[in-house]
């Protein structure tokens, strides 16, 4: 990597005063000379045609632009000072890694920005700056610039980042670059804050800070090692996605408890903190901007200050007051940040140790990256996560927003003090704080989460389900273990996850580890059950997602634990899973023969021919409609029926052979078989006959698969007492939404189009399809009551069908979710207000999709009809600017049938309502003063039957999973009052 070439001394142009932020940067540097830990890394994602000369001469522009780039620092009279230049030369470093395999282009680009990171600077040499651009691809490469502190802040990207894009666009043109000039130099706000400080505004801050900060005592989380003399500057990062929806949340919480986003995140960080430590106060240095000024918004230089917070965190403050308290805390703060940490160091004087920062060894913040991206001519930049090459701070807590993915909780930690397995649990212990805040819970402070390897109190009292998952997981089968509160006091309930290499009968392994837990466990300890589930469910980051574990199965008050017979169906709400789906461990592979074919069913279905057997059906691309078709393949190919909650439940390939092949009733062995050695379906050796006996395949009725199973019913859940819930072309959303229903409901899905068979799409009425939805449900539950659910087009069918079994003389009650009635939605195209109103509000629900990750951008571009008709897709689909043209993300032919439904959908006009419809309305539906709350169900359901339900978003997509609980909740509230009425 190049940057400013400055062999011989040049003659300063202007000479000003450091200010406070550089003076004590200044300081760091002579007492650690060549510590990277001032080095701002910045790295930016390049696609499109862009020229590296463009690029150098950008930065070239940008470092005459800003004086600060041409700095230099030197003594004076013993003070340091800041000297200009006139010029710096600066060469941009240019590293082609087009001959490189694109596997490996991850990893080198990481290992350059690395090296670059951990560079030195100088800082008596002017031009604190360099930068090199990684080439990908014809139109892909890495962007990274390497600054020295002194002359930057975190604010300055967002600065260099529009200035590098605007210059580079307008030299790629060749036409002169449009940018106003700089109302004043960092010079001059470094003159301006020395004047400031020395004409005794001062007082008042340093006063108010003298106050805020009496008498506190240094904050830190314990180190799980020696601390070294001098402090380390060393840092090590985990971190993980908060799931799509979960910051938005806490915005809206933030915003009804009057406080802002970070606020809310700062007072959540200090109560984990508080838990974790066992005090009744917390100490976080925080960065706050420093730009005081709409003059210095466009500067780059070092503005950024730093103070403490001090928070009070007694167990028993509720969450409502501790955010009152924080914002106090954090406006008072806001309000007297003009006093630099270094003169409030000054001014309180603490306890010097040169082991440790001032005042708290544990920082937070939380932003959105000050570089979100844009587009500059022919060519996009993105900001991408980098990092520091050390840190000021033994620990911290970085939340972080980047357009369009999640959310991201870090935590940076000094690995010379702090075990990673500590840092980790630090993380899974504020994500989960988080998560559980965002779906409504409020607890006191001492109810917060703390994760097991934190869980120790300060009493000695361990947390309930601690010392459970301590003792199981020290078990030499178990590969990882979670407790959940189960029945009344302090009971648990426990889950495992069998080792890889486990050698134990997994039908055996529950009642070994009760036996093992009493050995170890007091009797007020020890779990009431145990269940072996394949894996513990993990979100994309590989944190556990204790949200997920199925719902304990609690006998009357026994301490055995529920194991299922193998080949049982599996109860996804229940607490035990037949414990045959273990999906990674080496001694229950499956019969080689079940993998192979398996892998070929995926991988014609997923249009892929790469099938890892460790990663999950959906992250593969899979969704609901294809998860059916899966288990209906598994189904015709070794006649098991198995539910489709069974891939949820053993979504990898690895997990799903296993569980097949125990249905089967194979014996594991090691080398794969060929396909020959298959067992056929029907056979004695692969599975029992079905009940209603297995038909020839030239005597089939239309709806009927070899086994005698009707194809368009497709079983979802199969235990519980309350009503049956049945499902119109859905599985994902309510498998995920029914686990946190107050009772257990069995689950089922009707279907008439799996892909390969099933409607035709001849001219029909929608009426007339409804009307086959309504006799393939009676199919499968021959009478009533009914209780229906459908979203969208769906919810249609739904109600359509509903209608026709209450004509029939039938109980129905049906659920929809964001289904707009057709005739109010024809009526709003017609008027231009609402229709132009409606239009935008789609628009804006798409780009946050498409941020969120719910809708590709390729889909997003192809859902407008001008643009697919246009060619400006097809002529992007060639420049590789977008993968393919396309109006959804749903498989092609699935896409047909939705157009065919949708097309007679809107054709049709819905008589009166009369049984009860909960209507859920999320924001993916238009909403405000311009639109009926139920989006036209008004006009059409009886008020006393009519129930809507607004919720800020319910999805199920692949791995993204948010709403499910609110949306359980809303039935379940719902249903009391109906049956109240009733």
């Amino acid at each position: 990597m190049d940057g400013a070439a400055n062999p011989t001394p040049q003659p300063a142009i202007a000479r000003f005063p450091v200010s406070t932020a550089q003076r004590q940067m200044w300081f760091i540097d002579q007492l650690m000379p060549d510590d990277p830990t001032l080095n701002v890394a910045i790295r930016w994602n390049v696609t499109g045609p862009v020229r590296s000369d463009s690029i150098e001469a950008a930065y070239q522009a940008v470092i005459a632009r800003h004086e600060i780039l041409r700095s230099r620092f030197v003594l004076e009279g013993g003070e340091p000072v800041q000297e200009v230049v006139d010029q710096v030369p600066f060469r941009l470093g240019v590293v082609d890694l087009r001959g490189v395999p694109e596997a490996q282009h991850a990893a080198r680009v990481d290992e350059i920005a690395a090296n670059d990171a951990g560079r030195p600077f100088d800082l008596t040499r002017p031009g604190l700056i360099r930068a090199t651009l990684v080439r990908l691809g014809p139109e892909r490469a890495v962007l990274l610039t390497g600054v020295h502190h002194i002359v930057f802040d975190g604010s300055s990207i967002g600065v260099l980042g529009h200035e590098i894009g605007t210059f580079a666009a307008a030299f790629e043109a060749g036409r002169p670059p449009e940018m106003e000039e700089l109302p004043l130099q960092y010079g001059d706000y470094a003159l301006w804050q020395r004047d400031y400080l020395a004409s005794g505004v001062e007082a008042e801050d340093a006063a108010y800070w003298a106050g805020q900060m009496k008498d506190a005592p240094y904050f830190e989380i314990r180190p799980d090692k020696p601390r070294p003399m001098p402090r380390s500057t060393a840092i090590a990062r985990v971190g993980c996605d908060l799931p799509a929806g979960t910051v938005e949340k806490l915005g809206a919480l933030a915003r009804d408890q009057g406080v802002s986003l970070f606020t809310l995140g700062a007072a959540v960080a200090a109560g984990v903190l508080a838990r974790v430590a066992g005090t009744d106060e917390v100490l976080m240095s925080t960065p706050i901007s420093g730009r005081i000024d709409t003059d210095l918004e466009g500067l780059i230089g070092p503005f950024i200050n730093h103070h403490v917070l001090r928070l009070p965190t007694r167990p028993e403050t509720t969450l409502a007051d501790h955010l009152a308290t924080a914002r106090t805390v954090v406006e008072e703060a806001l309000a007297h940040q003009a006093l630099p940490f270094a003169k409030l160091v000054e001014v309180l004087n603490p306890p010097r140790d040169a082991s440790r920062a001032p005042f708290s060894g544990v920082g937070f913040n939380l932003m959105h990256v000050f570089y979100r991206g844009a587009r500059y001519g022919s060519f996009e930049m993105a900001s991408a996560p980098a990092f520091a090459s050390g840190s000021a701070q033994d620990l911290s807590l970085l939340l972080v927003g980047r357009p369009g993915a999640p959310w991201r909780l870090s935590v940076e930690y000094c690995p010379d003090l702090y075990e990673a397995a500590s840092a980790e649990a630090l993380r899974d212990t504020l994500a989960r704080a988080l998560v559980e805040i965002a779906e409504g819970a409020r607890p006191a402070l001492a109810d917060l989460p703390l994760a097991p390897a934190l869980a120790e109190r300060p009493d000695g009292t361990p947390r309930p389900g601690a010392r459970i998952e301590e003792v199981l997981s020290s078990h030499p089968e178990v590969s990882a273990a979670a407790a959940v509160p189960a029945g009344e006091g302090n009971a648990c309930f426990a889950f495992v996850s069998p080792r890889a290499d486990s050698l134990v009968p997994l039908e055996t392994l529950p009642q070994e580890l009760m036996g093992f837990a009493a050995r170890r466990l007091v009797p007020a300890e020890r779990p009431i059950g145990i269940s072996v589930l394949a894996a513990l469910p993990r979100r994309s980051s590989g944190d556990l997602d204790r949200a997920r574990l199925p719902r304990p199965l609690i006998a009357a008050a026994t301490a055995q634990p529920f194991v299922p017979a193998p080949g049982a169906s599996p109860a996804p709400a229940a607490a035990a899973i037949p414990p045959a789906a273990t999906q990674t461990a080496a001694a229950h592979q499956p019969d080689g023969a079940v993998e192979p074919a398996l892998s070929a069913l995926w991988s014609e279905l997923l249009e892929r021919t790469d099938i890892p057997r460790d990663v999950s059906f959906f992250d593969l691309g899979g969704h609901s409609l294809l998860a059916v078709r899966l288990m209906a393949r598994i189904r015709e190919r070794w006649a098991l029926r198995l539910g489709v909650a069974t891939l949820y439940q053993s979504p990898t390939l690895a997990g799903l052979a296993a569980r097949v092949a125990t249905d089967l009733g194979l014996t594991p062995v090691g080398p794969p078989a060929t396909d020959e050695d298959v067992p056929s379906r029907g056979t004695a050796e692969a599975a029992p006959a079905p009940a209603t006996g297995t038909l020839p395949d030239d005597t089939l009725p239309d709806n009927m698969l070899p086994d005698g199973e009707d194809w368009r019913i497709e079983p979802i859940l199969t235990e519980g007492s309350a009503q049956q819930i049945i499902a119109v072309n859905d599985v994902g959303l309510i498998l995920d939404t029914a686990q946190y229903l107050s009772d257990r409901h069995p689950a089922l899905c009707v279907r008439l189009f799996d892909g390969t068979r099933g409607i035709d799409r001849s001219p029909r009425s929608f009426e007339q399809i409804a009307a086959e939805y309504a006799a393939t449900i009676r199919a499968a539950q021959p009478s009533g009551p009914y209780l229906l659910f459908g979203v969208c087009v769906h919810g249609n069918i739904a109600l359509e069908a509903a209608r026709i079994l209450k004509a029939e003389g039938e109980e129905v009650a049906v659920v929809i979710k964001d289904v707009w009635e057709p005739g109010y939605a024809q009526s709003l195209k017609r008027r231009r207000l609402t229709r132009w109103a409606e239009r935008f509000y789609a628009l804006g629900n798409k780009i946050r999709m498409v941020r969120m990750g719910t809708m590709s951008l390729e889909a997003m571009l192809g859902s407008y009809r001008i643009l697919r008709r246009s060619g400006v897709l097809a002529l992007a689909r060639r420049l590789g600017l977008i993968g393919a043209v396309r109006a959804t993300d749903l498989a092609p032919e699935q896409e047909r049938f939705v157009s065919y439904i949708s097309a007679a959908r809107n054709r049709y006009r819905p008589a009166e309502v009369d049984f009860p419809v909960l209507h859920v309305v999320t924001r993916i539906t238009a909403q405000g003063r311009l639109f009926l709350p139920s989006v036209g169900w008004e006009k059409v359901v009886r008020p006393d039957l009519l129930t809507t339900v607004a919720l800020e978003e319910v999805v199920v997509t692949r791995g993204l999973r948010v709403g499910t609980r609110d949306l359980a909740r809303a039935i379940d509230a719902w249903s009391a009052a109906r049956h109240r009425i009733g």
